[in-house]
C-alpha cells in the first residue's frame, strides 16, 4: 500500500512540475514588471520633485525681478532729491531722503562707492575727461550707480581724472 501511495505521489509531482515551472516564471515575469513600474514611479517622483523646485525658483526669481524693475523706476526720484538737497539745504529733504534711501537698501539695493577709485567700466560710465594728478582715477560722480542683491543695475557716471604732463 506504502508503495502505490508512494506511486501516487511521484506521479503528482511529475505532473505538477510543469506547473510550478509555469508559476515561478510567472512570478519572476511579475517581479520584473513590478521592478520596472517601481523605477518609472521614482524616476516620475523625482521628475515632480525638481519640477516643484524649479517653479519655486522662478516664482523667487520673478518676485526679485518684480523689485529689481520697480527700483529702477523710482531710481530717478531718488536722483532728483539728492539734487535739490544740492540747492536746498533742508532738514526736512535730508531725512526724507535718508528714510527714502533705507528703504530701498532693506530691499537689497546698495549705492556702488567709486569716488576717488581707480576707473572700472564695468561699475562706472566715464561721462567727461579732468585734468588730475593721475590718470584713470574716478574724481567725481555726476549720477550714483547701484547694485541689487549684488548684481549692478545702474552704472554710476563719473568723470574721470587723466594725468597733464
Amino acid at each position: 500500500m506504502k508503495t502505490k501511495m508512494k506511486q501516487k505521489v511521484e506521479d503528482m509531482e511529475v505532473q505538477l512540475d510543469p506547473i510550478m515551472d509555469e508559476v515561478e516564471e510567472a512570478t519572476s515575469q511579475v517581479e520584473l514588471e513590478r521592478d520596472e513600474y517601481k523605477n518609472k514611479l521614482l524616476r516620475a517622483l523625482a521628475d515632480y520633485h525638481n519640477l516643484e523646485k524649479r517653479v519655486a525658483d522662478e516664482r523667487q526669481e520673478f518676485g526679485r525681478r518684480a523689485v529689481q524693475n520697480f527700483i529702477l523706476r523710482i531710481l530717478p526720484f531718488l536722483d532728483n532729491l539728492e539734487q535739490a538737497e544740492v540747492f536746498v539745504k533742508d532738514k526736512g529733504l535730508e531725512i526724507v531722503k535718508a528714510s527714502f534711501l533705507e528703504l530701498l537698501e532693506k530691499e537689497g539695493l546698495k549705492r556702488i562707492d567709486v569716488l576717488n577709485k581707480d576707473y572700472d567700466m564695468h561699475v562706472a560710465e566715464a561721462v567727461d575727461l579732468v585734468e588730475g594728478e593721475k590718470d584713470n582715477v574716478m574724481v567725481e560722480v555726476v549720477r550714483n550707480g547701484y547694485e541689487f542683491n549684488g548684481q549692478i543695475v545702474r552704472p554710476a557716471q563719473v568723470k574721470v581724472s587723466k594725468k597733464v604732463s
